[in-house]
């Protein structure tokens, strides 16, 4: 009798599966995971269908529904490290995803590895990101090299920012020029560094290489491209800043605030570096540069050290306005 039972569910479930197959070839992760439902309807104890469920969730980008089947079905997603890794990562849950991934016994696999990475730059452990990137350049070989070499020099970049006195080594091949993401990041390495002219150079060439990038894609108009390539005006208005070139720096600060960037840490940056070139002058604007920079909803934006130089000038903002 039960054996007649399991017969008839599985009549109805192949169908199910072979359709959940064709959709997830075609990436149709809307039908895919409609499917997944029907079949968790017809069995709830499906362990394919519910890891399937939680693919198809990442897909669309619910994060948070993922995260809930995953803990929800403790027995049937046991091996889903990355992704429920990855769910709490996306959800700013950046300590529960180290965790997730340090609970590993195992050694973590390629793609673990690199969240981790991603993980540690997050909690600002700059250090341990380094090598970690290290070990990923050194032991991999394909067409991720460029983003991973880019992510290794904004941590070593960051890391010198944070902390100056840092004994930090740094080889012959670890700046490179390769994209314009990894010479962005190369010069702010070098910005770090204090070496502002070579980092100019090296930011106008990064502005140069995306602009081109972009201009090739042909599908982008001037106001997208100046949106996109926002972060490294604003570093390079800050390093002219850094070499007293103030009236170049206020124009370049400005111009990147008025093509409405969607990086709520650009705008923060050059909201705060703007209001630093006021100095005692145009309080007024100074006052609404620091309101923006210190947003409730930009501060899970910016690291430590950024937040800790937009605290400082608002609290000298406080002192020139008698407040």
């Amino acid at each position: 009798m039960a054996s007649e039972k399991q017969e008839k569910i599985d009549e109805q479930l192949r169908p199910l599966y072979a359709e959940l197959q064709k959709h997830g070839q075609t990436q149709d992760w809307d039908r895919a995971l409609k499917v997944t439902k029907k079949i968790l309807g017809v069995s709830s104890n499906e362990k394919k269908a519910t890891q399937c469920k939680i693919i198809c969730l990442m897909q669309l980008d619910k994060f948070d529904e993922a995260l809930t089947t995953i803990v929800k079905n403790t027995a049937d997603t046991a091996d889903l490290i990355f992704e429920r890794a990855y769910c709490e990562y996306r959800l700013n849950r950046i300590e529960d995803a180290f965790n997730t991934l340090k609970s590993v016994e195992r050694e973590l696999d390629e793609r673990e590895q690199e969240l981790f990475a991603q993980v540690l730059f997050k909690l600002e452990k700059y250090a341990e990101c380094v090598e970690s990137y290290r070990s990923l350049l050194k032991n991999n070989e394909d067409e991720y090299q460029s983003t991973r070499q880019a992510n290794f020099i904004a941590a070593l970049a960051t890391w010198k920012l944070i902390d100056p006195s840092a004994k930090i080594k740094i080889e012959s091949n670890d700046l490179s020029d390769e994209t314009y993401d990894t010479t962005y990041n190369s010069a702010c390495v070098l910005l770090t560094s204090g070496q502002y002219v070579e980092a100019e150079s090296k930011l106008r060439k990064a502005d140069a290489q995306c602009r081109r990038e972009l201009e090739e894609e042909g599908d982008m108009a001037e106001d997208e491209i100046s949106r996109e390539t926002a972060n490294i005006r604003v570093q390079l208005a800050y390093c002219l800043q850094q070499q007293d070139k103030n009236v170049e720096a206020l124009t370049l600060y400005n111009d990147v605030l008025k093509s409405k960037p969607t990086d709520l840490a650009v705008i923060a940056v050059a909201s705060n570096n703007l209001a630093v070139l006021n100095r005692d002058q145009n309080l007024f604007d100074s006052r609404k540069r620091i309101k923006t920079a210190s947003a409730p909803e930009t501060e899970p934006k910016l690291n430590a050290f950024q937040k800790k130089v937009v605290q400082v000038n608002e609290a000298l903002l406080a002192i020139y306005t008698g407040q």
